[in-house]
């Protein structure tokens, strides 16, 4: 299922309003609708790097946060 990045608060969600900037998971006949009206765009799972260009590691402080990746989630692993 793909994840949308809402960008405007004009639009429902399985009959919610929104939040821009979250990111939401749907169906794909969903994603596609919301990103062909310009209400949302697909976010694409990547790692972090530095200024340098250089991966960023994990910080183990933050339990809840992972820095590796843009956005904080990695993505599932597949079996």
């Amino acid at each position: 299922m793909p994840k949308v990045k809402i960008t405007t608060d004009r639009t429902f969600i399985r009959g919610v309003p929104a939040i821009k900037g979250e990111v939401y998971e749907m169906s794909q006949e969903e994603a596609d609708i919301l990103i062909a009206n310009g209400f949302g765009e697909k976010t694409i799972i990547k790692r972090a790097r530095t200024a340098k260009g250089q991966l960023m590691a994990d910080d183990p402080s933050t339990p809840d946060v992972n820095e590796a990746w843009v956005g904080g989630k990695a993505p599932r692993k597949k079996k």
